[in-house]
């Protein structure tokens, strides 16, 4: 039932926003998930409490949220909006797909399963990341807290930036361009306050190096400093007074450098702590905790101290691309021994609308696929890239140099109603000397134009300077694929969505299939809803209707409109594939390379496809192209180490899970594989502590209840199967869940049933766990188990060539 305040809000902001639940009260606000109805997109909506907002004007409330809204970086949930409505103050902001890391914290409590320290390195990086762009603008944001910290797709945000200055301006507390507390106040939550805001003394930014150490503190060891001070009083005065414990004492597996750095970051005096999070950052960057996911046997060769130093260098950030040739490796070359090279790096969406970031990062893509075309020019990844999305105060020659390229594309969109403004420059990266710049205004409505003057400026631009570089015909009705901007301006939002994999893929297929509407032969869209449709054969949580049929329509109406789009291919490989037919898979995944070389994701795929196989050195060279072409996709990274997980590359396949974990600890196939290729290099005590510590979902259910039996806890593949069966098996992916869980349970005949019902009900049998691992070792040699393998097309003999190469 809708509380009071839910109705006294949904009356006030009238049809603007659809209230939906309320989801949260805290000491500052009470929370509600909307709809902004104009644009259909989620939000939070936070109503302060009354008791804060009783001297504050509203109207200067809601013009510092709207000057704070322009804080965009990838780890800072941007505002979107203030107002008041029916005597409320309220401010707006996403509605992120996750929960915080306060939860996270009480789901380990409580499992009493501690969160991985490598898992708490990323997050504190993050929070680092969001607080080192902050302040670099002037904000503080003197409230960070487990609570403000939100857990999504893998990565941190932090909430609330620009908060506590606009309350304090409001109050008429500060100027409208001062970013420190005055005397007196002490917003911030008790728990996590620096001793010169709990002293009501002027504080800096220095305040949130205290609460990040803090944080820090509680999440690595598991408890607050100082939990024994139950009182608001008592918390406080410790703040002022005690020194926190040593971490060491309650962390034992955190390193020594970062039980420094937190205990630095709790030192009394603001002095004595670190005096800016770029610092913090820099201090972690290179940390690889050694206690993390996937250790690494204790080895003395050289070979061994190598890949960590590779791992290390990874795990920091540094993009510098390790590419391991048979026993050998090598770093790439400096902008100055390369052929001619450029990276696009992701422009900045100014304004802060986030419901426009999909237009920002696809004029982004677009542009890198353009310039991919001139003859002789090499663009670097998009994983690469993408690396520093939302960071600013580009180091040129610093970032040339980790990316390999001699030249960086940055730029800016400002899309304001009906207008967008792209401004664009390329600068050397030796020398940081600028090549050209220049800025365009467009309306929306031709969109499509606006990208062709781009890309022929920076074509030409290149051109000039590098001389040998052919020229390319910018972007066209051919190229491109569409002459309609409504259409190709939905095309950005899918591929946008479609880039986020799970969580998008539900909004990536609305948006393909509007574009198609606005422009029924845009064979691009066709091809993009085909990728989209096949990607949810895995990821989707229920059995997509009449799938094989819309899925094959759509990738062959792509081909009939252009008969060279790779992505259409690639799509019938994920479908086929999906659908246990691995030769068809492979055949459509081969003719993708054969159109596009260097596409990515047909490597990935096709590696995927003969893992099936059991083909795995064939598979391994697939992965290992896809790596070089995307050196930092998680996905990739983590199948790479599983085909590599048997001799004599168990080292290599360690360092690879390693770094896919880095990359991406929270995203569920990561941590599936991170966890079945510690099994295949004999880690079992490392695969059961991840699913020990990780949340069971639908997808890695299966997986899990296996590994845990390992280790003879057999609750959860008991609670795999009664859930299954408590529902008929109804479910998609239910009878590939359940014939791991029968497994791991030593019940084969009721594995080999649900092995055969997936197979009718054409679930993805082998997409998870290939049949050739250890799993169905019990099954094997069974005459059931062999004519599934004859179903399929797999080759019994090559299976076991593949499980006696594990180790």
């Amino acid at each position: 039932m809708a509380s009071e305040l839910q109705d006294l809000l949904q009356r006030a902001l009238g049809s603007s926003y659809r209230v939906d639940r309320e989801i949260g009260v805290g000491g500052m606000s009470t929370v509600f998930s909307a709809v902004e109805t104009s644009l259909g997109r989620r939000v939070a909506i936070k109503v302060l409490q009354p008791e804060l907002t009783a001297d504050m004007s509203t109207d200067r409330f809601a013009r510092e949220v709207r000057l704070a809204a322009s804080l965009q970086q990838a780890n800072i949930v941007p505002l979107l909006s203030a107002g008041e409505a029916g005597g409320f103050s309220y401010y707006t902001m996403p509605l992120v797909d996750g929960n915080s890391l306060r939860v996270r914290m009480a789901q380990a409590e409580s499992t009493g399963t501690p969160i991985p320290p490598n898992e708490a390195i990323s997050i504190l990086k993050d929070v680092a990341r969001a607080l080192a762009y902050a302040h670099n603008a002037g904000i503080v944001h003197r409230d960070i807290k487990p609570d403000n910290i939100l857990l999504s797709g893998g990565t941190a945000v932090v909430s609330d930036f620009g908060i506590a200055k606009a309350m304090d301006v409001a109050r008429g507390s500060v100027s409208g361009d001062y970013t420190l507390t005055t005397p007196g106040s002490s917003l911030g939550t008790p728990r996590y306050m620096a001793p010169e805001q709990v002293a009501g003394d002027q504080v800096d930014h220095r305040a949130d190096i205290y609460a990040w150490g803090v944080v820090a503190w509680e999440l690595l060891a598991g408890r607050h400093p100082f939990a024994e001070r139950t009182s608001r009083q008592a918390m406080l005065t410790a703040h002022l007074t005690e020194p926190p414990p040593s971490l060491q004492d309650f962390a034992t597996a955190v390193s020594p450098s970062v039980t420094a750095l937190v205990m630095s970051s709790l030192q009394k005096d603001p002095d004595r702590r670190p005096q800016s999070a770029i610092e913090l950052l820099s201090a972690l960057e290179g940390v690889l905790t050694p206690s993390g996911p996937v250790q690494r046997p204790a080895r003395s060769s050289r070979r061994i101290a190598v890949v960590f130093v590779a791992l290390s260098l990874v795990a920091a950030g540094a993009l510098v691309v390790l590419r391991f040739i048979g026993n050998g490796s090598r770093t790439p070359a400096g902008p100055t021994d390369l052929s001619p090279s450029v990276a696009v790096l992701p422009f900045e969406n100014i304004g802060g609308d986030t419901a426009q970031e999909y237009f920002t990062d696809g004029m982004t893509d677009e542009l890198a696929t353009a310039l991919g075309r001139v003859p002789g020019l090499r663009v670097a990844a998009r994983s690469a890239a993408y690396r520093y999305k939302g960071s600013r105060n580009i180091d040129v020659r610093r970032v040339g140099s980790e990316l390999g390229v001699r030249y960086l594309l940055l730029g800016s969109v400002r899309r304001s109603g009906q207008q967008v403004r792209v401004s664009a420059q390329l600068t050397g990266s030796s020398d940081a000397v600028e090549i050209w710049s220049d800025s365009y205004n467009h309306s929306v409505d031709d969109v499509l134009a606006l990208q062709d003057t781009l890309t022929a400026a920076i074509t030409s631009a290149l051109a000039n300077r590098l001389g040998a570089v052919g020229s390319v015909t910018p972007g066209s009705a051919v190229s491109r694929g569409t002459t309609s901007n409504e259409a190709y301006d939905l095309y950005l939002k899918g591929n946008y969505y479609l880039n986020r994999r799970r969580p998008g893929l539900e909004g990536a297929a609305r948006s393909f299939e509007a574009a198609i509407v606005a422009d029924s032969n845009f064979g691009r869209a066709y091809a993009g809803l085909a990728t989209t449709l096949a990607l949810l054969s895995y990821f989707g949580d229920t059995k997509m209707e009449n799938r094989v049929e819309r899925i094959t329509a759509n990738a062959n109406r792509a081909l009939a409109v252009d008969s060279t789009l790779a992505e259409a291919h690639v799509a019938l490989g994920i479908l086929f594939g999906a659908i246990n037919e691995f030769d068809r898979s492979e055949t459509e995944l081969r003719r993708a390379i054969a159109l596009e070389p260097n596409n990515a994701s047909a490597h990935f795929q096709l590696g995927r496809t003969l893992i099936y196989y059991g083909r795995l050195q064939e598979a391994t060279d697939a992965f290992e192209r896809a790596k070089s072409l995307e050196p930092y996709h998680a996905t990739i990274a983590c199948w790479l180490g599983f085909a590599l997980a048997r001799p004599p590359t168990v080292d290599r396949a360690i360092a690879e899970a390693t770094r896919g974990w880095e990359l991406d600890s929270l995203a569920s196939v990561v941590q599936n594989f991170t966890a079945t290729t510690a099994i295949e290099t004999g880690r079992t005590a490392e695969a059961v502590r991840i699913a020990r510590a990780i949340p069971t979902n639908g997808f890695n259910s299966g997986t899990f209840a296996w590994i845990l039996s390992m280790a003879d806890s057999l609750d959860l593949a008991r609670e795999v199967m009664r859930t299954i069966e408590s529902r008929g098996s109804t479910a998609w992916r239910d009878h590939l869940n359940r014939s791991m869980a029968a497994l791991a349970l030593g019940d084969t005949s009721r594995a080999l049933d649900a092995l055969e019902a997936g197979l009718e009900r054409r679930e993805p049998i082998a997409s998870w766990v290939p049949l050739w691992v250890r799993l169905y070792d019990p099954v094997r040699s069974t005459a059931r188990f062999r004519a599934l393998l004859r179903r399929v097309g797999l080759d019994e003999a090559t299976l076991n060539a593949a499980r006696r190469s594990a180790p």
